[in-house]
């Protein structure tokens, strides 16, 4: 059982700098979960806001067939993401002091890239952060707080 000074001690191991950057490592810990979740939203043609971000023209399906691309792009479905798969594969999540950021190696150029950068697609919508949060950031930081106070 520790004295009433040790545990003043390691209540002083929890400061809000020692848990913001504890918060952040959980954060990076939880990479595979943000970008499933994220990729789950696009599968969807949902952006972070829970918007539909378009839909296949007629035009993009028989290009889509011709290229032997993906079979998906039916036309009037939401959009997928999935034309070349460099979008979706190039995700990664990093911190940078107190900042998360997903993003995208995989974005092309030009109309491609202002279209794949202005429309909220990075990112998770309400419900799926609470997911992350809940199943993956919390166990993490509830698991810190009772090793640093021994419990």
């Amino acid at each position: 059982m520790a004295t009433i000074l040790e545990q003043i001690k390691n209540l002083e191991k929890l400061s809000e700098a020692e848990i913001i950057k504890q918060l952040f490592i959980a954060v990076k810990k939880a990479e595979v979960e943000f970008i499933k979740f994220n990729e789950i939203q696009l599968d969807k043609g949902e952006n972070a806001l829970k918007e539909e971000v378009g839909r296949y023209a007629k035009s993009t399906k028989g290009y889509a067939d011709y290229e032997n691309i993906d079979e998906r792009k039916t036309f009037d479905t939401p959009y997928n993401f999935q034309w070349f798969g460099t979008f979706r594969k190039g995700f990664s999540l990093t911190v940078s002091g107190e900042e998360a950021t997903i993003f995208s190696t995989g974005i092309g150029t030009g109309g491609k890239a202002d279209f794949l950068t202005t429309n909220n697609l990075f990112g998770l919508n309400d419900e799926n952060l609470s997911k992350v949060i809940k199943d993956e950031i919390l166990p993490f930081i509830h698991n810190f707080a009772r090793t640093t106070l021994k419990l």
